[in-house]
């Protein structure tokens, strides 16, 4: 005999909410959508050693600082990638946002013949204006030095970033 479970008055799990989703459309894929989710922001500690980790901008050393960390994920069009690390500054007139993966984006071409010593990193820089529509950089293959938790310089090494334009948040 099947017994349903709200006979037994379990409640059906609910989805945790979201931290932060925005969703906008990519520049150079006419239609695409780029969604950014976030379930939680990298704590202060965990950020530190990502940031001491790599400040020379050893993406090996970063991978292993990043260990199991797990921020949420984007997607480019029908694409999703997992990121490793979300950081949310608060700045004047807006919020910026960083996040990286832990490995280069497969559908992006390099356009260095720098031999890289060991693989670049993926990064997305975000910009969400207090007034307006957000935008975001996306380095699909990029070396990241880390001046500290919430400073981060990004060196795009592809046909130039992705370009996400008209980021809203969206609302549950």
């Amino acid at each position: 005999m099947m017994v349903a479970l709200d006979s037994l008055g379990a409640a059906p799990k609910e989805k945790p909410v979201a931290a932060a989703e925005y969703v906008g459309s990519l520049k150079s894929f006419a239609g695409a959508m780029f969604v950014i989710h976030i379930d939680s922001f990298t704590a202060d500690e965990a950020a530190t050693a990502v940031a001491v980790a790599g400040r020379d901008g050893n993406s090996n050393a970063i991978r292993t600082a990043l260990g199991r960390l797990d921020a949420g994920f984007i997607k480019l069009g029908s694409k999703g990638y997992r990121v490793a690390y979300a950081r949310r500054i608060r700045e004047s007139d807006g919020a910026r946002i960083i996040l990286i993966l832990r490995n280069e984006l497969e559908s992006f071409e390099r356009t260095s013949l720098k031999d890289f010593p060991t693989p670049p990193l993926a990064a997305v820089d975000v910009w969400i204006p207090d007034a307006g529509d957000g935008q975001a950089a996306i380095s699909g293959i990029a070396t990241v030095v880390f001046r500290s938790a919430d400073d981060v310089a990004i060196t795009d090494w592809s046909d130039g970033s992705v370009r996400a334009f008209g980021l809203q948040e969206r609302k549950h």
